[in-house]
């Protein structure tokens, strides 16, 4: 699975991200107050008196001080932030702290249901000689951190998980602990155990991505079928999850990314764009993770229409937004190979970007009525049990 950008888009992306970064030095040269993400502004306008759970952008040293002047519980250690618990009342004057450079909500990140190997081609470039004197590629050495709700031990993916780490905060598996964990601040956990997947839709993800038969007469087959897969579980057995966790896990990711050979970041998951990319962490982290050597792929969203099906244009959710991800719109392949009669789908996010108005999404692959793997047990198989079916007659 290798996407291509738009040769049109480096042309913008440098203009777009150069007008980004003056927008946030002229908003800092207007005044002192910390950044705050547009859900943060709006509570501290209401006079919010709740107790809340943010990011702080900062060093180690400032997060110190930070606390010790505001009263904050240090729930999680970021790189470049933390994840705090901010006491009732103390919002606002954390805002209007000075030596304080920009507060995130811990904000909610939901699964993003994404391919079929024939419609992209992924069937041909598994053999020799798909161009003259090259060999196959299957992703055999490769690993794909799946940044998602786990992913489960099944036959097609069998002795191809390789490590499988838990950064949920209400993780109830056993195993060596990463993290801390705290239940009044979520995403502060880190378990590092076996593989698991209560929700279904990491599985998923990762059957897509490389799954293969299970047998010699299993004719399930992934894009990438030789790759390995790193399980990084954010998102708990509803999908959901929050900002701080995925952060963790892509800092995870690429401190380990030569013990077990990550090449990609996959994130089929998604969050509200409350702020501009150039000071939201969720972004910032994909930005670490490219300047690493990691390709970072992103899914668009969901959000390509309302509630009455009225086409939506800037809906592409975070981290998807980032220009340093590739980002991925959904197509509906009308179930035949030949891509003539292929359509994005009306649910998938169009762009552009809110805030920097960037030209998103950069490709778009099959993403409609997708056969794939069920985790055994999980919400998906014990809500949508014809998925068991369609999942065997895929085979």
């Amino acid at each position: 699975m290798t996407p291509r950008l738009s040769p049109r888009l480096p042309l913008l992306f440098f203009p777009l991200l150069a007008l980004a970064l003056l927008g946030a030095d002229d908003a800092a040269a207007q005044g002192r107050r910390a950044h705050l993400s547009s859900d943060l502004a709006s509570r501290v306008q209401a006079g919010s008196v709740e107790e809340e759970c943010v990011i702080l952008t900062g060093t180690s040293q400032q997060i110190d001080a930070a606390a010790g002047t505001h009263g904050l519980k240090v729930r999680k250690r970021l790189t470049g932030g933390a994840v705090v618990q901010v006491p009732a009342g103390g919002l606002g004057a954390l805002a209007a702290d000075d030596s304080i450079e920009a507060v995130s909500s811990n904000y909610a990140i939901r699964g993003e249901m994404g391919v079929t190997t024939v419609a992209i081609g992924a069937d041909q470039v598994w053999e020799d000689g798909w161009i003259e004197g090259a060999v196959g590629v299957t992703g055999d050495g490769i690993g794909v951190a799946v940044i998602d709700t786990g992913v489960a031990d099944v036959p097609e993916l069998r002795s191809r998980i390789v490590v499988s780490v838990d950064f949920t905060a209400f993780s109830n598996r056993s195993g060596q602990k990463v993290g801390r964990s705290s239940g009044d601040c979520p995403g502060a956990a880190g378990v590092r155990g076996r593989a698991g997947d209560d929700h279904g839709h990491g599985t998923h993800v990762a059957g897509i991505i490389a799954a293969a038969g299970g047998s010699p007469s299993d004719g399930t087959r992934g894009v990438a079928p030789a790759a390995h897969i790193v399980s990084l579980k954010v998102l708990d057995a509803q999908g959901e999850g929050f900002a701080g966790d995925v952060i963790d896990a892509i800092d995870w990711a690429i401190a380990n990314r030569d013990r077990y050979r990550i090449r990609v970041i996959n994130l089929s998951l998604g969050g509200a764009v409350l702020q501009a990319c150039a000071v939201d962490p969720l972004c910032h982290a994909v930005q670490r993770a490219y300047s690493a050597g990691l390709v970072v792929v992103a899914s668009a969203g969901n959000w390509g229409k309302d509630a009455s099906g009225n086409e939506v244009l800037g809906g592409v959710t975070v981290p998807g937004n980032s220009p340093f991800a590739i980002t991925a719109g959904a197509l509906n392949t009308k179930q035949t190979p030949q891509r003539s009669d292929d359509g994005v789908t009306t649910y998938s996010s169009r762009g552009p970007t809110a805030y920097e108005g960037l030209l998103k999404p950069d490709l778009v692959a099959p993403g409609n009525k997708i056969l794939g793997l069920l985790a055994p047990g999980s919400t998906l198989a014990r809500e949508h049990p014809e998925l068991a079916i369609d999942t065997t007659e895929g085979k």
